[in-house]
């Protein structure tokens, strides 16, 4: 009898570190024109000039805990927008935003394909009437550089980011695009 009880404690000790159940997640639904997720709340209708990237290339770049929602982009300047939602771990599932922020800065840094520059303050922002934080951040690439905002909330033991790139030329097109995303009714 003890050996049941002490098993089905490791039991429920295993399913709570591994936030078996934690949450309602479920991918959102991609259409030509835009995309909605139940688990985020939200809506994205595609504007003019953006095209939704393909399920193919978002497949690509998906691993065991990184999950690739949706993304668009606009192929005359390459302004892109990705939302990715990434399963955290038991230890990961400690950090708040800030915390997350911060791990992510220290492995853009290390990155050594493209040089990564952080800015060192997070700010708040608002997605669809859902507070976000954002960190902001300029890469080289092969020349040109880039601003790369990341925007995070946390939802269970899920990360939510907003992946946004633009260059300074195109910011205001950026704030737009992002107005794209609204809460679902």
């Amino acid at each position: 009898m003890k050996k049941l009880i002490a098993v089905s404690v490791v039991i429920c000790v295993v399913l709570a570190l591994t936030g078996c159940g934690d949450d309602n997640y479920q991918q959102g639904t991609k259409t030509s024109k835009g995309f909605e997720s139940e688990f985020i709340n939200i809506k994205f209708t595609l504007p003019d000039g953006y095209e939704m990237i393909p399920d193919k290339n978002l497949e690509d770049l998906m691993d065991d805990v990184t999950v690739y929602e949706m993304g668009a982009e606009n192929p005359d300047n390459y302004n892109s927008v990705y939302l990715v939602v990434e399963k955290l771990s038991m230890i990961t599932g400690l950090l708040s935003e800030e915390q997350y922020l911060e791990v992510l800065k220290t492995n853009l840094e290390q990155e050594t394909a493209m040089k990564y520059t952080i800015k060192s303050d997070t700010t708040n922002v608002t997605i669809a009437g859902e507070s976000y934080v954002k960190m902001s951040s300029t890469a080289n690439v092969q020349g040109i550089e880039i601003r790369q905002d990341y925007i995070v909330k946390k939802i269970g033991r899920k990360m939510v980011c907003f992946i946004v790139t633009y260059s300074d030329d195109t910011k205001s097109d950026m704030d737009e695009l992002l107005k794209c995303f609204k809460a679902l009714d």
